[in-house]
């Protein structure tokens, strides 16, 4: 279910405002227009300017969501880990980002989907995994290019991250440390 409280009373949930999905909720993000609810479906977009009439469209993009940690808030559309590549969805449109770049197994066996922890830096997406042994990461940059995709050596694992409005800086935490 889908909850959502009552407009400038965020402890007040009525049960009338659920919006009940017949897939489990693996991440909500907000993006142009609405809300984004990732699932281990196809995803759900959600609109309305009032809790009690909110209205939801299923996107006809076969592409879950594997991973929570690994979605991003790209301003105008949201970035997220799909089993067959990067996928973004700007309103009620989907789209493999990586279609072209990368193959399914590719994506599967070297860029770690379902271990990433991703940020949004410099209007690229940033993501680090550790599968047990081996740490790294990787940058993404949507706008295209030559240079779209490039990989991040580590020697610890990352455990979070947070980009400080003020300085526009990405910190992460590092072992234990957070490093700019």
């Amino acid at each position: 279910r889908l909850c959502v409280s009552e407009r400038y009373l965020p402890h007040a949930w009525p049960i009338q405002y659920r919006i009940t999905l017949d897939r489990d909720i693996i991440a909500i993000a907000s993006t142009r227009g609405g809300v984004a609810v990732l699932t281990d479906g196809k995803p759900i977009f959600v609109t309305g300017t009032d809790p009690a009439a909110l209205s939801q469209q299923t996107i006809d993009f076969s592409q879950s969501c594997v991973n929570k940690d690994s979605v991003v808030d790209m301003g105008d559309y949201v970035i997220y880990a799909g089993p067959d590549g990067l996928c973004a969805l700007e309103g009620p449109q989907g789209r493999v980002l990586t279609e072209g770049q990368i193959t399914a197994a590719d994506w599967n066996e070297s860029f770690y989907p379902t271990q990433i922890k991703a940020f949004r830096h410099e209007n690229t997406y940033v993501a680090f995994y550790t599968d047990g042994v081996t740490h790294g990461g990787w940058v993404f940059d949507p706008r295209g290019g030559t240079s779209a995709l490039s990989t991040i050596s580590r020697s610890s694992e990352v455990k979070g991250g947070f980009v400080d409005q003020r300085d526009n800086e990405l910190y992460i935490i590092d072992g234990s440390n957070i490093k700019k």
